[in-house]
């Protein structure tokens, strides 16, 4: 999950030098870790004990973040796709941004078990199409 928040914050054009990257991938971690229905007062001043940050510095360093990609400095594509530029609060913005992530990570899921479920052949069915098919070629010989 933290390689995924990063691409997709690399992706959207946030530089990672900037104190709102890693606050974001936190709040997303801890949206995946206790669900949707988070206190975001909670969830800055837990980032902000983390890093020896205030939670009004946390915040404020996310939403410098986000104003910097939905400018022009953005990839608008990424930026459109994974948190929109409607409903540009914090609390809104790492939701979307959760819940795109976690929506690509169940389809990759999904095509994964597809290729799973596919049936084994065993060794001696391959051996019985092979003389089977020998058989028809060499039918058609003679």
């Amino acid at each position: 999950m933290e390689n995924k928040i990063e691409d997709a914050l690399i992706a959207m054009g946030i530089p990672a030098s900037i104190s709102g990257f890693d606050f974001i991938k936190d709040a997303v971690l801890i949206l995946d870790r206790d669900g949707m229905k988070v206190k975001w007062t909670g969830v800055y001043a837990e980032i902000g004990n983390k890093c020896g940050k205030s939670a009004s510095t946390v915040e404020r360093a996310i939403r410098h973040a986000f104003e910097v990609v939905r400018s022009v400095r953005g990839d608008y594509d990424s930026v459109n796709h994974y948190i929109g530029f409607s409903n540009t609060n914090n609390a809104s913005s790492i939701c979307l941004l959760y819940r795109t992530i976690k929506r690509e990570m169940d389809k990759e899921q999904t095509k994964v078990k597809n290729t799973d479920e596919q049936p084994v052949i065993s060794e001696k069915r391959v051996k019985e199409i092979v003389r089977e098919t020998i058989k028809e070629m060499l039918g058609g010989i003679v």
